[in-house]
């Protein structure tokens, strides 16, 4: 009995700690926390506690009428604080609706969803803004349970239809982790084509007039009104601008996709292309005092964070060496008899 009762209280920590992150996540966190949270989810009790959560989430986006989401969210935000464990191990559906209402009134109401819906035109469903600043990772999960991971400095919009699901990345970069859904095509709109697939996972970047697509898991299409669509298989890497494709090639998917993990992975990488990458998180930035540096390869592993700790990384990478300066900035030099 005595084991049952510990079990049943390390069950509900679980479930509340989930419940936080989720609502973290949502609003937005740096790299640092992302990082964090990381740790936390490689705890099997931890890692299903935070799927139950997606679940309830997921299934609050497919309630239809939203009087009977008002209802639900009252009638969680009336129970007493200290019910809410006994509420979290009540079986059934109701009882999963009214704990992930109580958590949309908490997010949608306490610290914000980070999006704003866009004005409704018949038919066509709103259109809702996710958005990440700079040095911020966002995860944020539909209501169709598809899940978007928004790099920093990203903004997507999302359509929700009932024949097509239609996302748009406005700037920045997104992972797409697709729900299943074979009636409703999920289609990522980028610069001059679209990227069209059923359940896979990819990442799509979209930088000044570049927009590259990189498959991670399963299959899809990229698409440009006229021409014939471009089917990709996992580690393909698609580049393409306004006018034309500029590249096409195989990458590893996990130094592709390592900026979720919130590590950054090099392999013989030009020095000015890396610090490009850094200071999409660092504050102050990193640059180079010396232009010859530019071209010099880089290989290994960084953990983003503070522009200090990655300035110490790459003296240990490079014989460089690290000097605040009075702009802000950090400068990055050749070392004395390096």
């Amino acid at each position: 009995m005595e084991s049952t009762t510990r079990q049943d209280r390390d069950g509900d920590r679980a479930a509340q700690e989930a419940e936080r992150w989720f609502a973290r996540l949502r609003a937005g966190t740096g790299v640092a926390e992302r990082a964090a949270f990381e740790r936390w989810r490689e705890h099997p009790a931890h890692a299903r506690a935070y799927a139950e959560v997606e679940r309830l989430w997921s299934e609050l986006g497919k309630l239809s009428a939203e009087e009977e989401l008002r209802r639900w969210s009252a009638q969680a935000l009336a129970a007493d604080a200290r019910k809410r464990p006994r509420l979290a191990r009540r079986s059934g559906w109701r009882a999963g609706i009214a704990l992930a209402a109580t958590m949309l009134v908490a997010i949608g109401v306490g610290i914000g969803l980070g999006s704003t819906r866009g004005p409704r035109s018949g038919p066509e469903p709103a259109g809702e803004w996710f958005e990440s600043e700079g040095g911020q990772l966002r995860s944020v999960v539909l209501a169709d349970g598809s899940k978007l991971t928004l790099n920093a400095g990203s903004a997507v919009e999302v359509r929700l239809g009932a024949r097509e699901r239609h996302l748009r990345l406005s700037r920045g970069e997104a992972l797409f982790e697709v729900a299943h859904d074979a009636r409703r095509p999920f289609v990522v709109e980028a610069g001059a084509r679209a990227v069209r697939a059923l359940g896979t996972r990819f990442q799509v970047r979209r930088e000044s007039e570049a927009v590259t697509v990189t498959l991670l898991q399963g299959s899809v299409a990229v698409e440009h009104e006229g021409d014939e669509a471009l089917r990709l298989a996992p580690g393909d890497q698609l580049v393409y601008d306004e006018r034309s494709i500029r590249n096409r090639r195989h990458v590893d998917p996990d130094i592709a996709s390592s900026w979720t993990r919130g590590r950054l992975i090099f392999r013989s990488t030009p020095l000015a292309e890396a610090l490009a990458e850094m200071n999409r998180y660092a504050n102050p930035p990193l640059r180079l005092g010396d232009a010859r540096l530019a071209s010099t390869p880089i290989s290994g592993t960084l953990r983003v964070g503070d522009s200090a700790s990655m300035a110490l990384a790459l003296s240990a990478l490079l014989p460089l060496q690290a000097q605040p300066q009075g702009d802000g900035t950090i400068l990055l030099t050749p070392k004395v008899g390096g």
